[in-house]
């Protein structure tokens, strides 16, 4: 297993996969307190703003666009869609067909040097990708 990237404080940077957001959109008690003991701010992909932007719900949406502010938001600039795009043709010549917004959120999560934490670790087959498995344990 690969070991989780460490911060200058010694805690794991982590970037938040959108199931993670979602969850706590969604009211749960489990992801909100996992959240508020972080050391630091999270990041996020401009993916993931996209995804729980496009899925909130009319009544979410004030609750949702202040949740979008908390984290650090990772752009996706040419080298994470390059990225991106070498790790879905390298898993298509093996068969495996990668979704691009997961390919895209997980080299933001790279190039930011954050563990990925998501409840979809299938989703994220990368051997250079540090994948934290939610629920954490």
């Amino acid at each position: 297993m690969r070991a989780a990237l460490v911060s200058g404080n010694g805690s794991v940077r982590l970037a938040l996969d959108t199931t993670i957001l979602i969850d706590a959109l969604r009211g749960s008690e489990e992801v909100l307190e996992y959240l508020d003991d972080l050391p630091q701010r999270p990041y996020i992909s401009a993916i993931t703003v996209d995804e729980v932007v496009v899925g909130m719900r009319p009544e979410e949406e004030e609750r949702t666009l202040e949740m979008l502010t908390w984290p650090l938001v990772i752009p996706v600039r040419a080298t994470e869609a390059e990225l991106s795009g070498r790790w879905r043709r390298e898993h298509a010549r093996r068969g495996v067909s990668l979704d691009p917004q997961d390919t895209l959120i997980a080299a933001c999560a790279y190039t930011a040097r954050a563990t990925l934490l998501t409840a979809n670790v299938r989703d994220f087959p990368q051997d250079e990708l540090i994948v934290q498995s939610w629920p954490p344990g």
